[in-house]
């Protein structure tokens, strides 16, 4: 197995190619930029916009890579939910697994969203919920699943769609919950108000790396949910980073909105353990690493403008 891997400098990227490595896996990255955790011999510079097929077939066929990762989407912090480029990467997306099937690979991973899913009292799973997206961003992602599982199953490619929740960890942008929650308990960003009770299925950085790694070699095709099958709410995250760092989070939760609770978002990851794959933290203890990495900023939360495109 040689992987293919694009988005490898964003959150979850860098946490594949940690794995990779760690697992002596080959692979080539390919994407704008080289990251800096990667050796250029593993980099290939592809700027998919730039590319019709033919191109970038070409550039594929020199890689020898059977297995292809994709992570790479628009991700702008407060603008992907409703972008254009969601439909720009759509297109993207499609060209780069005919691409790739065109340059000899037979399995395809690519990831999907938790915003697939519609608004739902029951935990979802990827068998007996409808997806009903209610944003661009959902829409795309889900639009792309579906046409690419259609193609794949006429070329017989083997084509699997990772479905990921609430993405926490060490490396994280900024601009989300968890590392600006930290930033309010610290004192380094004024408090702001959230829905106290919304009940989220969070799952840790390094079990989504080690997911994508198990459905790479999975012996099934299909959807998978990413994620621990516990919902947890905001007030559950302050309690335990209080506990974690002693700083109180009494300010914080004094203005919290306790009045509103929308739908919860759990998701079932029973196909996923089919793979082989089960997560090594649960909420506690992977919140517990990302407070003993904010205090290096060598190992903890980057700028929000450290990487656009994941």
């Amino acid at each position: 197995m040689k992987v293919l891997v694009t988005g490898a400098s964003g959150f979850i990227g860098s946490a594949v190619i940690n794995k990779l490595n760690e697992q002596s896996i080959p692979y080539v990255a390919v994407g704008r930029k080289c990251p800096v955790a990667i050796a250029e011999e593993n980099f290939i510079t592809v700027d998919l916009s730039s590319h019709t097929i033919v191109s970038l077939t070409n550039v594929l066929k020199s890689t020898k890579c059977t297995h292809l990762l994709h992570l790479a989407w628009y991700v702008e912090a407060g603008q992907f939910w409703e972008a254009p480029e969601n439909i720009d990467w759509v297109a993207y997306s499609l060209m780069l697994f005919r691409a790739f099937h065109a340059a000899g690979g037979n399995v395809i991973v690519s990831t999907g969203s938790c915003a697939e899913y519609g608004s739902s009292n029951e935990i979802l799973s990827e068998v007996h919920n409808v997806s009903t997206p209610t944003t661009l961003y959902g829409t795309a992602k889900l639009s792309l699943k579906n046409i690419a599982s259609s193609w794949a199953k006429k070329h017989h490619v083997n084509f699997r769609w990772a479905r990921i929740f609430f993405a926490y960890g060490p490396g994280m942008p900024n601009t989300k919950l968890i590392p600006s929650l930290i930033r309010c308990l610290q004192g380094s960003q004024p408090i702001f108000s959230v829905n106290a009770l919304d009940r989220r299925d969070f799952i840790y950085i390094d079990d989504i790396a080690q997911a994508m790694l198990c459905l790479l070699t999975a012996s099934s095709n299909g959807v998978f949910n990413v994620c621990n099958e516990k919902g947890h709410s905001v007030f559950d995250i302050l309690s335990l980073l209080q506990d974690f760092t002693g700083l109180d989070a009494s300010a914080v939760k004094s203005i919290a909105k306790t009045n509103t609770l929308n739908f919860p978002i759990v998701g079932r990851s029973g196909l996923l353990k089919e793979t082989g794959w089960q997560p090594k933290y649960d909420l506690a203890s992977g919140l517990k690493q990302m407070v003993t990495a904010h205090k290096s900023p060598a190992a903890g939360i980057y700028n929000e403008n450290h990487d656009r495109h994941r």
